[in-house]
């Protein structure tokens, strides 16, 4: 549950885009990038947690890289690129309540109910304040 809660996340962040203003001036980590005191920051979440530097195949959503027995296939798991909730000293506190709380839901639910795509159905994502289908998202619920 955990994996696929994650792997979700990883794909379709809830919030794509963070802001943060500099308390100093600073040189981005790894770059020769200068931020002045006081200058904005944009972490696009969307981009980093799809990104190939990052992920392997990382279009493809694969619970597995989350689990041991992906190790061999996807290689270690780049925590610092999995931002869904922000990361460093500003992460979210919520993170692991969250987590946490999305399993317990998926497993109650999913104990009940299996869910299928509906044919032919494409949401259409859009990244407003936070990541949403315009057209919803269309599933067939079943009883297991």
């Amino acid at each position: 549950t955990t994996a696929c809660f994650k792997e979700t996340l990883r794909l379709y962040p809830p919030v794509v885009m963070l802001a943060r203003v500099a308390t100093r001036d600073t040189v981005l980590e790894g770059t020769n990038t200068a931020v002045d005191e006081g200058g904005m920051c944009n972490l696009n979440i969307w981009s980093v947690q799809r990104s190939p530097k990052y992920w392997k195949r990382p279009l493809e959503f694969s619970p597995e890289r989350w689990l041991p027995e992906g190790l061999e296939e996807f290689g270690p798991v780049n925590e610092d690129a999995f931002v869904a909730f922000g990361g460093g000293s500003r992460v979210c506190i919520g993170k692991y309540f969250a987590i946490m709380e999305g399993q317990i839901l998926a497993s109650q639910v999913l104990r009940k109910v299996k869910f299928e795509p509906v044919p032919d159905f494409e949401p259409e994502i859009k990244s407003m304040m936070t990541l949403t289908s315009t057209n919803g998202i269309w599933l067939n619920a079943l009883p297991r």
